[in-house]
């Protein structure tokens, strides 16, 4: 049995799904791969999971719809959640954290860019900062307005 952390990547972009999944399993991640929030939600009731890393923008069930289902649910609740989105908007990035997720990183990322593989392996060791120092997430029925155009 592997005992190296699981991470969830959950994209439409199928390029980029292999590409990040390609990079996290060379930091010795195990990677789950979904293309939509309905994919994921499948993927989260056969497999354990230490970290999502998700899209926002994505058919069928969007990255927001993702975090609240996932939230909602007491088994998946304390599953860290990172956004990894194109969407740089300010009124995106302060939607995704007033929602509670515990990163919001912006594409394009690339083999030579240095992203937070770091907060990745945090994360997926249960040590996210950014949950025990933020505000703890939203719960259901306490709704925050999605930016326009969602």
């Amino acid at each position: 049995m592997n005992s190296n952390p699981a991470i969830l990547v959950v994209d439409d972009e199928p390029d980029l799904l292999d590409n990040i999944g390609m990079a996290l399993e060379y930091e010795e991640f195990n990677i789950l791969a979904a293309r939509n929030g309905v994919e994921a939600l499948v993927t989260l009731e056969s497999q354990p999971v230490d970290l999502i890393l998700a899209d926002v923008a994505m058919p069928d069930m969007n990255g927001y719809q993702l975090y609240e289902r996932v939230r909602q649910n007491p088994n998946w609740g304390a599953i860290p959640f990172i956004f990894l989105t194109a969407r740089k908007m300010n009124s995106d990035i302060r939607y995704g954290k007033e929602l509670g997720v515990d990163d919001y990183l912006t594409k394009p990322i690339s083999a030579g860019t240095c992203w937070p593989l770091s907060e990745a392996r945090s994360a997926a060791h249960g040590n996210s900062s950014r949950r025990r120092l933020s505000s703890p997430p939203k719960q259901p029925g306490n709704s925050v307005t999605p930016p326009s155009g969602r």
